[in-house]
């Protein structure tokens, strides 16, 4: 980790929960933790990281938020990350060519999570959705594999979730449960 700058892409989920891997003391690779941790920037700032942790176990929402945010801001204080640009992500079909459960959800991370019920309304043999990302992968390995649309379009299809997050970053149970999960405690 002997760099000054380094390009770095994210496809986060809208669940701050992906902060903590990214950004922790703990999850710096190093020779002591055989090089396993996803912190690849090597920032340590041991208060966001405990501000951090201490999120991913705050089960009152507006708390675990004021936890993020104030890591947030000692992020930003070191500059950890200078946001230079973020391409929209948008979704766009024609409605005389594609039916079913197609909606506003395409810009979501779960977009493709329903494509096995988008039906050909013109009877051309094709279901065409226009997705605007990056217009090309430079490097197929290291960039068309960390595309959000590669993960939308392949991981989706193999393991559907059980809640979808709707852009207004609402959870929503999925087909695959019978109805909101209920919690027991003994």
């Amino acid at each position: 980790m002997d760099y000054d700058m380094a390009m770095y892409i994210s496809t986060a989920p809208p669940d701050p929960g992906y902060l903590t891997p990214s950004f922790t003391c703990d999850q710096i690779p190093t020779e002591a933790n055989s090089n396993q941790g996803q912190n690849s920037q090597g920032w340590c700032n041991e208060e966001a990281s405990d501000l951090l942790h201490n999120a991913d176990y705050e089960p009152d929402a507006a708390k675990r938020a004021e936890l993020v945010k104030s890591a947030l801001k000692l992020m930003a204080a070191d500059s950890v990350m200078l946001p230079l640009f973020q391409f929209p992500k948008s979704g766009f079909w024609r409605t005389d060519k594609v039916g079913g459960p197609v909606d506003a959800e395409l810009r979501n991370y779960t977009s493709f999570i329903n494509n096995h019920l988008w039906t050909d309304l013109d009877g051309d043999g094709k279901v065409v959705i226009g997705a605007e990302q990056w217009p090309e992968c430079l490097n197929p390995v290291t960039e068309c594999a960390n595309s959000s649309w590669m993960v939308w379009t392949s991981i989706n299809q193999v393991m559907p979730g059980a809640f979808a997050t709707t852009n207004d970053g609402a959870y929503v149970v999925t087909n695959l449960l019978k109805g909101e999960p209920k919690v027991t405690l003994k």
